[in-house]
């Protein structure tokens, strides 16, 4: 998952960001913020999975439905089992995460359009 924040990061390094009402400029930094946290989140969490399915694998996940008695894998199963389905619970738990966190933002970048609306009826 990526952000497009091209525009913020502009405003910050040419310094137009300076020349914005309080208000505005901190509604954008604090989206910015909430972006990078999101992204950091969803990386941690998809690595977690990613490794939870590798160990999973190891132990003879894709093994186990054809033959786990002839490759010995039947003393795995339950840490098989537990290993993908922690993998999985941390997966949907990060999209639940990602989805109210994504929601959160959409309504901070509606009120950001907000007051740039109400800024412009004022000059």
């Amino acid at each position: 998952m990526a952000f497009n924040t091209n525009t913020i990061q502009t405003l910050e390094s040419t310094g137009d960001m300076k020349l914005m009402p309080a208000k505005i400029r901190n509604s954008f930094i604090k989206l910015k913020r909430n972006q990078e946290r999101t992204f950091r989140v969803a990386e941690g969490n998809y690595e977690i999975f990613l490794n939870a399915l590798v160990k999973g694998e190891q132990l003879g996940f894709k093994r186990i439905l054809n033959r786990k008695t002839s490759l010995g894998v039947e003393n795995n199963i339950p840490e098989i089992i537990l290993t993908i389905e922690g993998g999985l619970i941390i997966k949907n738990f990060t999209y639940k995460i990602m989805k109210d966190s994504l929601l959160e933002m959409l309504n901070k970048i509606n009120k950001i359009k907000e007051l740039i609306a109400l800024d412009l009826q004022y000059e």
